[in-house]
């Protein structure tokens, strides 16, 4: 959130002027921040100028409260609509995910023997390979999986089972939660090579000190093992690591073994969000649902008409 804010207001002053006193922006000044935008990022999407327009806003709130901004001053913040389709993302589907997977079981066991920090390396490429066996099995998000201790943790070896408690501080929506599931052994085997295992240790621990991994690392070493399936997999398309929770999401609508309030529940989020990020991929079990053969006469039972009605009988399909 801070990153945010701090990125959003510096676009900000690059559009209003860093020197420009705030008194002096003229009230109808951001309805052009959209044309600015659009224009130095052509691919910028509505949604992306909406978070940074609800930010700014806020901080001309703050101003007004401190008296840096007259209270009686009123910015005309313009509308913008987003189209629904645009906030949905894009996962991995499971053939794409089944390559990444492949790859990343078997990274680590690829880093030459004349690396100067080989053991590093090593770490850091099982870590990548664990996270996202964990991702795809649990459903979680970045943060909430990094974020993860060992006293979050409960195992049982016999079922291969584990137990997962999500903390309010690691959640997006600063809701605990409980996610159980199988492939217990991705945190048996962690335990094996990472140096930090106690209570309060992260389970994605740096290499050599008692700190999280960053997300900067995590996020390098999934580019570089994407780097490496692009140069032998031709139609193998990347994804953002947040597909994977993605495809998580995606497979259990699809599935239908549950319903989406449980889905939505597990996952951490809402059912607008689920609705608005993920519904789409039931659009071809609805529309084969909705193709099958019906006459009048099909309506004229269902509906009550009797033989005075303008339905007449007909064996003509519609």
């Amino acid at each position: 959130r801070y990153n945010n804010i701090r990125t959003f207001t510096k676009t900000f002053m690059e559009f209003i002027g860093a020197d420009t006193k705030v008194g002096n922006i003229k009230n109808d000044k951001m309805e052009d921040y959209r044309a600015w935008r659009q224009k130095r990022k052509s691919d910028i999407t509505m949604t992306v100028v909406v978070n940074e327009l609800i930010t700014i806003r806020q901080m001309f709130n703050w101003g007004k409260k401190k008296g840096i901004v007259s209270r009686n001053y009123d910015m005309d913040w313009g509308e913008i609509k987003v189209n629904k389709n645009e906030v949905r993302r894009e996962g991995y589907d499971p053939e794409e995910y089944k390559i990444l997977s492949r790859y990343a079981s078997r990274w680590h066991t690829r880093v030459s023997d004349f690396e100067d920090k080989k053991e590093e390396v090593e770490y850091f490429r099982k870590s990548i390979r664990d996270f996202i066996g964990i991702m795809a099995n649990y459903g979680m998000r970045t943060g909430e999986c990094l974020q993860l201790k060992w006293k979050d943790i409960k195992v049982n070896e016999k079922t291969d089972v584990a137990q997962i408690n999500i903390r309010a501080e690691t959640s997006k929506i600063n809701q605990s939660r409980e996610n159980t599931g199988k492939r217990a052994d991705i945190f048996i085997r962690r335990k094996l090579y990472s140096k930090f295992i106690s209570d309060d240790d992260f389970v994605f621990s740096d290499f050599n000190k008692r700190r999280m991994m960053s997300k900067d690392r995590l996020y390098r070493y999934y580019n570089y093992l994407c780097d490496e399936i692009e140069k032998n997999e031709d139609n193998w398309k990347r994804k953002d690591l947040y597909g994977i929770r993605h495809m998580f999401i995606s497979m259990h609508i699809l599935l239908g073994k549950v319903d989406v309030y449980t889905i939505a529940r597990w996952a951490g989020t809402s059912l607008v969000q689920i609705q608005n990020h993920y519904d789409n991929v039931k659009d071809k079990q609805v529309s084969n649902k909705m193709r099958y053969d019906f006459t009048w006469d099909d309506i004229k039972e269902a509906s009550g008409f009797d033989e005075s009605d303008d339905l007449k009988e007909s064996e003509q399909y519609i």
